[in-house]
């Protein structure tokens, strides 16, 4: 399990507190059949709008699948080291923030060289099992990387999911390697970009409400 002290958590969610985050870039990029936002986008705005008005993050909660997830990221980068060699560096609260676009950020689970980054997920068994038989990285997670990989301007990232109770079959671990093409970079980074500027307009019209 990551050692992280709860003064280091409070100063990790006191950075990302009013900023677009690689973790919920599925809300603001993802779209339906037509083309329409989904019901996310607007409840992200409105979520991130009230802790730039009150200076406080969200309130967060933990369920018993995501402590299992805390509590086995470690392993899940440690076996990825040995199956890959590549060593990796980080703890998952690490906040980055774009060079340029302000209010946008994004903490890798770990890094790798100049270039790489990892994402990882240990979920469910039947979850993990899946994952396993598609052996292809779930959308709402390339949204995820796809925002890490344009905050921090590497190339690529190696997707892992790990379950530590398929070790007996030497199922326990997937990787799936990807680099996104210029064309999914852009697309992601144009929707964040148009999120972020209707997110700055509403909060102009809200402070002339002060006024």
């Amino acid at each position: 399990m990551t050692d992280i002290s709860f003064d280091q958590e409070a100063e990790w969610r006191a950075q990302r507190c009013g900023m677009l985050t690689a973790s919920r870039a599925v809300d603001v990029c993802k779209r339906g059949a037509k083309g329409n936002k989904l019901s996310g986008y607007e409840a992200y705005m409105n979520e991130l709008i009230a802790e730039r008005l009150t200076g406080e993050p969200t309130p967060s909660f933990c369920t018993s699948a995501m402590q299992w997830g805390i509590d086995h990221e470690d392993d899940a980068a440690k076996a990825y080291e040995i199956k890959t060699g590549n060593m990796v560096t980080g703890d998952g609260k690490t906040f980055v923030k774009h060079p340029t676009i302000e209010g946008l950020g994004a903490s890798p689970d770990r890094f790798v060289g100049e270039d790489g980054i990892v994402e990882i997920k240990c979920p469910a068994c039947g979850t993990h099992l899946e994952r396993l038989r598609n052996r292809e990285i779930p959308e709402q997670y390339k949204w995820q990387i796809l925002t890490q990989l344009i905050v921090t301007g590497r190339k690529w990232c190696d997707y892992v999911d790990y379950d530590p109770r398929f070790r007996s079959k030497g199922l326990e671990l997937l990787v799936i390697h990807w680099e996104p093409t210029d064309e999914e970079l852009n697309t992601c980074k144009e929707r964040l970009v148009e999120f972020l500027a209707e997110l700055n307009k509403t909060m102009e019209e809200i402070n002339t409400l002060a006024a």
